[in-house]
């Protein structure tokens, strides 16, 4: 399975829950990738590794951007 890790940005502080996660799918043998929406690369990525599954991490105060970005992704790629 292919999984695509979106956050938001990379600050001064990684995202240490998603790096965990993506080297414990990566350690069960899944393919893990981070995207970032600062850089503009989800939907790109989504089609250069064929993703299966795109989980976000966020913070409470990005809830409604990323609500409207899983619409956006749903319609683009109906079987994300």
């Amino acid at each position: 399975m292919n999984i695509l890790y979106v956050v938001h940005s990379f600050s001064v502080v990684e995202p240490c829950g998603v790096l965990l996660l993506s080297a414990i799918t990566k350690a069960r043998g899944h393919k893990s990738f981070i995207g970032t929406i600062d850089e503009g690369d989800i939907e790109r990525k989504i089609v250069d590794h064929r993703i299966d599954v795109a989980a976000f991490s966020l913070m409470s105060t990005e809830a409604s951007f990323f609500l409207q970005l899983s619409h956006d992704l749903r319609k683009a790629f109906p079987l994300l």
